[in-house]
């Protein structure tokens, strides 16, 4: 079942204020973000791939990234990683900061990364203050502008936002550039996987029947350290001539190949993966 986006706290200077020190925890830097402020208000466009190695190079620990060889140098490439947050002191983000970080580098910083993601979260707090959904999804969007987000809206039955997104989405893909489109099947979630919420599963096999490689990608955390684990590409047409459910879960059981069985969730079936595949070298992002 589709959950919605769990709670998250963002103060200057730290992003999530825990219930008790449990590391690892990672700071917003405040300088940075005046200045994402200051370019959202006058509706300018950042450089992605130089902020989110920025923000990558201030956490700490560094995240352990893994499996970074199977993201193509060049062309277009799908990204879907689980959506990994633990309220008490990991936000998503910063594993799309860390997922990112690791791509620009491996790219040379080449093309661009378009995220897409929900146009609201339920909750979602400046210090004490809530932000109410309908204010939140005007900042996200003036958000998603500084660095090229497509905004899809939650509700699935708002056809026509959900066509727009959709066009963008398309739009970019057509990017002779040859970036990189990743988002979060899941939808939402916290440490476990869960369900992706139903159309994901038309969504992912759409991408698969336009000869994309996509690759399915696990974040979870690991002896004190956050870590990104890329896994090999989804054979080329797999998921065409799939339904809408099986789409989901064929995408989902792959990235639950690349997590701790006590991250699996729902996909909590599978093997666990030997010891090894979670310890090789790592490359920072």
């Amino acid at each position: 079942m589709y959950r919605p986006h769990p709670s998250w706290v963002v103060r200057l200077g730290r992003s999530i204020v825990p219930a008790r020190p449990r590391p690892p925890v990672y700071h917003l830097p405040p300088v940075m973000m005046a200045r994402c402020v200051g370019s959202a208000l006058r509706h300018q466009r950042r450089d992605v791939w130089h902020d989110v190695i920025h923000l990558s190079d201030s956490m700490r620990p560094q995240p352990l990234i893994l499996g970074i060889e199977n993201v193509p140098t060049i062309g277009v490439c799908v990204v879907l990683p689980n959506h990994y947050e633990r309220k008490d002191a990991i936000w998503v983000g910063w594993g799309a900061i860390a997922i990112s970080a690791a791509i620009a580098r491996r790219r040379s910083r080449g093309g661009t990364i378009h995220w897409v993601m929900t146009n609201t979260w339920q909750d979602c707090y400046l210090g004490p203050w809530r932000f109410p959904p309908a204010y939140l999804e005007w900042v996200l969007r003036r958000f998603s502008h500084l660095y090229g987000i497509i905004i899809m809206p939650e509700d699935v039955s708002d056809v026509p936002q959900r066509a727009t997104a959709l066009r963008e989405l398309v739009r970019a893909l057509g990017d002779p550039a040859g970036p990189v489109i990743a988002f979060h099947p899941e939808g939402g979630g916290f440490e476990t996987l869960i369900r992706p919420p139903h159309g994901m599963g038309h969504l992912l096999s759409m991408l698969d029947s336009r000869h994309l490689t996509c690759i399915p990608t696990g974040v979870y955390e690991d002896l004190g350290r956050l870590v990104v684990r890329f896994g090999a590409p989804l054979p080329a047409g797999s998921l065409v001539g799939l339904c809408d459910a099986e789409a989901s879960d064929a995408v989902m059981r792959a990235i639950a190949n690349l997590v701790p069985p006590r991250d699996r969730g729902v996909y909590s079936e599978l093997p666990a993966p030997a010891r090894s595949q979670v310890a090789e070298p790592a490359t920072r992002a």
